[in-house]
């Protein structure tokens, strides 16, 4: 594909909305001491209600350690907390605080 193609232009102006939408989010985050991954997890669970670690996991799409280090850093700041599951005490189920 040649820059010079349309398809080449559309990525190129998709791009570019991408990344000035993401780095005004993040400047706007800063004044809520959030990333944008902490955003975006923090919105996950406004929807999605109590699921545990690994599921966020799949519905964010990533690997079960980002998770944990993003919940980590969440539950530090006290907008997270998580509780172990009744029926199994292995599992930690995450909810908003």
């Amino acid at each position: 594909m040649k820059p010079s193609e349309p398809h080449w232009k559309l990525y190129a102006l998709i791009s570019g909305i991408y990344q000035k939408s993401r780095r005004l989010s993040e400047e706007s985050l800063k004044t809520l001491r959030t990333t944008f991954p902490q955003f975006g997890v923090l919105l996950r669970l406004s929807f999605q209600g109590n699921v545990n670690q690994k599921e966020l996991s799949e519905i964010m799409d990533t690997d079960t350690t980002t998770i944990m280090v993003i919940c980590d850093s969440l539950e530090k700041k006290e907008l997270l907390k998580r509780i172990k599951d009744p029926s199994d005490r292995r599992v930690n189920r995450l909810m908003l605080t």
